[in-house]
């Protein structure tokens, strides 16, 4: 008997992976601990400031938020600066159940968020029958399907339930069994049953679908741990202003209830299915309290756009205050302005909440920014901008970045009355973090607040105070990490250092059913994708080629099958072709190397200067030193950049062993690899210039090699070589030990937009040209934007030698600290950058 589906994917909607850990690790949910132990194990992370709204979508397009252009419920129409609804039915791109319908897969989608039926879907789609999120109300494909579900197991009792005022665009849970603002104690206990029973009848539902058998892609989303976080956090956390521990002694842990019930729905999936199944485990964004300021956003907003017009409602003393402060740089008055908060405590420890003001369309169009809807964790703001809203106030470009930067130190300077701390943590402009349209919706600023307390109050020297409490019911809500588990045939188990994005989850399923999307943004992540020699020959036992759909099928009509084509399948083909390539390049990296260590090095030649940055670590860096003073080619500098803060002592006393008139170090105090490299190269005086890090190490042939490469190749600006990595799976995030791998890859540019293909200490280019500098707002991955940037109008010179022997077991290592971010940056940056793109 065949496995039902080929690949089971089971979702817990805004289920909080660190509480899920943990139930896990004190064995109250089993299944999710199994999974844990012999699976692939990647954190995810949503897309930065919009990812309440835009998470799911990205996910079943595999595009950014700015591409697919949903990230809200709603949104400030830009004409008429009325608030209106949005739906899914605005979304841009082609979902990925209905890419591989239309490649011949059979699809089961039940309860995906944001989602409406396909006419001409090959399998079934149940949309918002016990989903958190809700837009059109209960339907399905077949049409019939969903009341077939509801007569056969009972409608679900929280998803289905009426909404306010007849309107089927809502949160079920927020108006389920709540008559007043706050629900009573018999209320949450009302709703919490029902989430119980709506779990039991979800997994009674969602098994008599799997059942049907004959799957591609099964994929079904419990959306009762989305509505009990929402619901139930201030009754799960003792912590929070509002439990009440009679209420906690009625319900006891709602969210601990709910994820158990959620593990057994996953352990009764998971009995369904063999080892050639491949089985995806997601938990999406988490949960944690309801901490932020975005109910007061506009009001603050408000304020800010009066005091830049110089009519700031402030007293007299905020007013000195404000002269004071604003004096400071932008660091030291982030430090000095919480001293403050005791002083206004006191002031205004009986004052009433201020009164918001009038904000409407009228009160917007004649503003220079305001608040627009982006959910709650994160604020948005949006410019009155000339030429995209209809009376806009400022104009696009220069006086453009100077309200955004000035509205960024302003909300940076909010304090948060009642604790001391910064109110806000960031402020970042949605153009840095994702590829803007000409014309969109989305906000100018995402204000990032510190939700570490219930923000009500919070004052700045120039706004003064603005106090407006949260009266609000949902009392949990969302963070933007999750969990990804991946079990399967020739998937390796073990943590995956890098994080899985929102907009690589589409591709990644497409390609563990051996298909490819068009049109993404997002590339397959390969370490959860089965692997092809494992899969081809499951594949054959599940008819890959299976169904070809009739233009206009009638319900119930019989679909003849075609079976698959003898001999190997096109992925397993594909896949074989990829690998001889390889290995030809891995033999042309030995051979090259065989021939250098042969070939005369020259007498004289182009002088190298090779750039080490360093900071703390003295007990690696001799090893690196000696592999440079080890070059066969003598003509080189070694610039050594201490990024430290003592002084430089450490790292000459580690080099005080290894005199070498070619080693210059130069002291660089402030923290930084992407300055201390910028310091190097300044320093430098070599022809061409060569990298090295602390705990890697260059082959004696490299310098050889490259100045060679720059003789033979006089038009050639930008070179990279193969790296040798101690250990395959370790840099691979695999258990255990392995063998050295070598990393050759060729150059691809739309491949090198989505990742880096080598190493810092494999690149090497002509030096003073004026792309070569590092990005010093980046923290990770600066190596990948500079090669992008060098690689802009010209490919580079892929040169078969060896450049360095990296280490994957070094102390401290700056590729450990992954910053999802910054990758989602580097890669808007530069997509379609190069000369000749679109």
């Amino acid at each position: 008997m065949t496995a039902p589906a080929r690949l089971l994917h089971v979702a817990f909607d805004a289920c909080d992976a660190d509480i899920a850990r943990r139930l896990a690790e004190e064995g109250r949910m089993p299944h999710l601990a199994s999974l844990l132990e012999r699976g692939a194990v990647v954190d995810t992370v949503g897309p930065r400031g919009v990812y309440v709204g835009a998470h799911w979508t990205s996910m079943f397009t595999g595009r950014l938020p700015t591409n697919h252009e949903y990230y809200c419920w709603a949104k400030v129409d830009r004409h008429t600066y009325e608030w209106r609804d949005t739906t899914p039915r605005d979304t841009v791109g082609t979902r990925v159940w209905d890419a591989l319908s239309g490649a011949g897969h059979r699809v089961a989608v039940i309860d995906a968020p944001h989602i409406f039926p396909t006419p001409d879907l090959d399998g079934v789609l149940v949309a918002e029958w016990g989903c958190h999120d809700r837009h059109f109300a209960t339907q399905s494909h077949p049409p019939e399907l969903v009341g077939q579900l509801s007569e056969r197991f009972g409608p679900h009792p929280v998803g289905t339930s009426p909404g306010p005022g007849g309107t089927p665009a809502f949160a079920a849970c927020d108006y389920h069994h709540r008559a007043g603002l706050h629900r009573t104690p018999g209320e949450d206990l009302a709703l919490f049953e029902d989430l119980k029973e709506g779990i039991r009848r979800k997994t009674a539902a969602s098994l008599h679908l799997l059942d049907q058998g004959d799957w591609s892609w099964f994929l079904t989303v419990y959306g009762e741990s989305h509505c009990v976080g929402h619901q139930f956090w201030h009754v799960h956390d003792p912590g929070h202003p509002w439990h009440d521990p009679t209420r906690a002694e009625l319900l006891g842990d709602p969210l601990v209830a709910v994820y158990e019930l959620l593990d057994e729905g996953l352990g009764a999936h998971l009995e369904r299915v063999d080892d050639d199944t491949t089985v995806y485990v997601h938990l999406t964004h988490g949960m944690g309290p309801h901490f932020d300021g975005t109910h007061m956003l506009d009001h603050i907003l408000w304020r800010l756009d009066l005091a830049h017009r110089g009519a700031a409602p402030v007293g007299r003393r905020t007013r000195l205050a404000g002269m004071t402060i604003g004096r400071l740089p932008l660091a030291l008055e982030r430090r000095v302005t919480p001293h403050l908060a005791p002083l206004v405590r006191r002031r205004i420890s009986s004052a009433p909440p201020a009164p918001n003001p009038d904000l409407d369309a009228v009160g917007r169009a004649g503003r220079t920014f305001y608040d627009v809807p982006n959910n709650s964790p994160a604020g948005g703001v949006r410019v009155n901008l000339l030429g995209r809203e209809r009376h806009g106030r400022v104009a696009p470009g220069r006086e453009l970045d100077r309200v955004l930067e000035r509205l960024r130190a302003d909300l940076l300077e909010l304090v948060d009355v009642d604790t001391g701390e910064p109110a806000v943590l960031d402020v970042v402009r949605t153009d840095d973090v994702f590829p803007r349209q000409e014309v969109d919706d989305f906000p100018d600023l995402l204000v990032e607040w510190n939700r570490s307390s219930l923000l009500e109050r919070v004052w700045s020297p120039t706004i003064g105070t603005v106090v407006v409490p949260y009266e609000h019911w949902r009392t949990g809500d969302h963070h933007e990490r999750g969990l990804f588990l991946a079990t399967g045939p020739g998937i390796s188990p073990g943590h995956r250092d890098r994080p899985l994005l929102s907009h690589e989850v589409a591709p990644t399923v497409a390609a563990a059913l051996g298909h490819r999307l068009g049109d993404v943004d997002g590339s397959p992540r390969d370490d959860l994708v089965p692997s092809v020699a494992a899969r081809s020959g499951a594949l054959a036992s599940q008819r890959l080629a299976r169904r070809p759909r009739p233009a206009s099928p009638e319900p119930g009509a019989e679909v003849p099958e075609v079976e698959a084509a003898p001999g190997r399948s096109a992925i397993a083909v594909a896949g074989l072709d990829e690998r001889v390539a390889q290995l030809e390049r891995e033999s042309l990296v030995w051979r090259t190397m065989h021939w250098l260590a042969a070939e005369p090095v020259p007498a004289s030649g182009a002088l190298v200067s090779v750039i080490l940055a360093t900071r703390h670590r003295p007990e690696v860096l001799p090893r690196a030193v000696r592999s440079v003073c080890a070059q066969r080619y003598p003509h080189w500098e070694l610039v050594v950049v201490d990024n430290g803060d003592d002084g430089g002592g450490a790292t000459r006393a580690a080099l005080a062993e290894l005199p070498d008139h070619r080693i210059h170090v130069v002291h660089h105090p402030e923290p930084g690899l992407s300055g201390a490299r910028n310091v190097g190269l300044a320093a430098a005086t070599g022809e061409i210039v060569a990298y090295l890090d602390d705990d890697n190490e260059l082959d004696p042939e490299w310098l050889h090699a490259v100045v060679g490469a720059f003789e033979s190749h006089p038009d050639a600006q930008v070179l990279y070589g193969a790296r040798l990595i101690d250990d395959h799976d370790r840099v691979h995030g695999l258990p255990g030990r392995g063998w050295p791998w070598l990393q050759f890859a060729a150059y691809d540019r739309a491949t090198l937009e989505e990742g880096m293909i080598t190493d810092i200490g494999a690149i090497a280019h002509r030096a003073g040209l004026p792309e070569a500098r590092f990005d010093e707002t980046l923290t990770y991955a600066e190596d990948w934007d500079l090669l992008l940037r060098l690689t802009s109008d010209r490919p580079p010179l892929e040169l078969p030698a060896v450049a360095c022997r990296y280490r994957t077991d070094a102390p401290s290592r700056l590729s450990d600290e992954v910053v999802a971010e910054q990758l989602d940056r580097i890669r808007t940056r530069h997509r379609g950058t190069a000369s000749g793109d679109a």
